[in-house]
């Protein structure tokens, strides 16, 4: 049994153990926006002397209760710039990131919830930039490059999510964790002169870690304010290990 098998195999037997201890819940739809300093580290030995700086990412997200059922549906949209001071290779790229998230979940105990979870990802660069290169004969030179880059996937997976307040308090603590696993397409090319210098297109394995934690206070009105920390690693086949992470800021108004 593959991972990818193994985790969903988990998911249903966690499902049916949460029919017979689940505790009945009444109905909500929360609708909110929330904000990501996303800090983006690459494997060093694949993206020597490349940095990041943290992207902007920022969406909307809706969760929706009925009784003990939970359907929730996120985005994540932002721009990660990358610098490479390389007299080789020296350049600056924008590459844009979209994250899609789908879960359907089940209330295991009053504070407590299981889930499955689906995410579509997908980073793209469409780029022309000044860059530097070696030429046998005149050595470091300045040349015009284009970049084209579409990596796209789907991820599946659970995982579990808590909501824990404080006693007579609107003062609550949250937290998540999740595992997914999929296919990425890879496509990315590389020009520097009008003249193709790298083209690579394939499938590959990859496997996602998130979690996060934080702090929220919800009013009597219905609207909360939610401050954490969240961290993505997530990992590809050939392609290393990166992680995205930072603080995290979410404004959301509960319907009851």
């Amino acid at each position: 049994m593959d991972k990818r098998n193994a985790v969903l195999a988990a998911i249903g037997i966690v499902f049916i153990c949460a029919t017979v201890f689940a505790q009945p819940r009444k109905a909500s739809i929360t609708i909110g926006g929330s904000y990501w300093n996303a800090n983006l580290v690459l494997p060093e030995d694949i993206y020597q002397g490349i940095t990041a700086d943290p992207g902007n990412m920022v969406g909307p997200y809706l969760n929706m209760r009925f009784g003990n059922w939970l359907l929730g549906g996120s985005m994540f949209f932002g721009t990660f710039t990358l610098h490479s001071g390389d007299a080789g290779t020296g350049f600056d790229l924008d590459i844009k990131r979209n994250d899609q998230n789908f879960s359907f979940g089940y209330s295991l105990f009053k504070n407590f919830n299981v889930f499955a979870a689906l995410k579509s990802v997908s980073y793209s660069a469409d780029e022309n930039m000044t860059t530097s290169y070696y030429d046998p004969y005149w050595g470091y030179r300045q040349g015009e490059g284009r970049v084209e880059m579409d990596n796209t996937g789907k991820l599946v997976g659970g995982g579990v999510s808590s909501v824990v307040p404080f006693s007579k308090s609107p003062f609550f603590l949250y937290g998540s964790a999740a595992y997914l696993t999929g296919k990425m397409d890879y496509s990315y090319s590389v020009s520097l002169g009008g003249t193709l210098t790298d083209l690579v297109a394939k499938k590959v394995n990859a496997n996602l870690l998130s979690w996060s934690v934080g702090i929220g206070i919800q009013t009597s009105s219905g609207f909360s304010i939610l401050v954490g920390y969240r961290m993505d690693s997530d990992s590809v086949e050939d392609g290393g290990e990166e992680q995205i992470s930072g603080l995290t800021a979410t404004v959301a108004y509960t319907l009851r």
